[in-house]
């Protein structure tokens, strides 16, 4: 299981702020880089080139249209929607992050 990941964003403050915002992240302080924690697992933000393609931060949720809405009322813009056998969202977010949010269901 990874510890952290490292992502490289142009905006890793804004970037940082949405995760707290909208996923409940808990900002931990280092210097030189902007990371965010929740659950044992870090998010370390570098400022850079947004990734093309973009890396996609997955979020498992319970609360599918909960999350959706904490991520829309955090400045997340939804960019695609796919239902069926795996229904998930798709958010371009401050900072130049992409969020996917997959629906967790019971048992899975």
């Amino acid at each position: 299981m990874f510890k952290r990941v490292t992502l490289s964003t142009p905006d890793p403050e804004a970037a940082a702020r949405f995760l707290c915002e909208a996923l409940g992240h808990t900002r931990q302080e280092e210097e030189g880089v902007a990371v965010v924690s929740r659950g044992g697992a870090e998010v370390a933000l570098l400022k850079g080139p947004a990734s093309t393609p973009p890396i996609v931060l997955t979020v498992m949720a319970d609360a599918y249209d909960k999350t959706s809405q904490a991520i829309k009322e955090a400045g997340g813009d939804q960019i695609k929607e796919l239902s069926g056998k795996r229904r998930c969202r798709f958010f371009k977010a401050p900072g130049g992050l992409v969020i996917e949010v997959v629906h967790r269901r019971k048992g899975r």
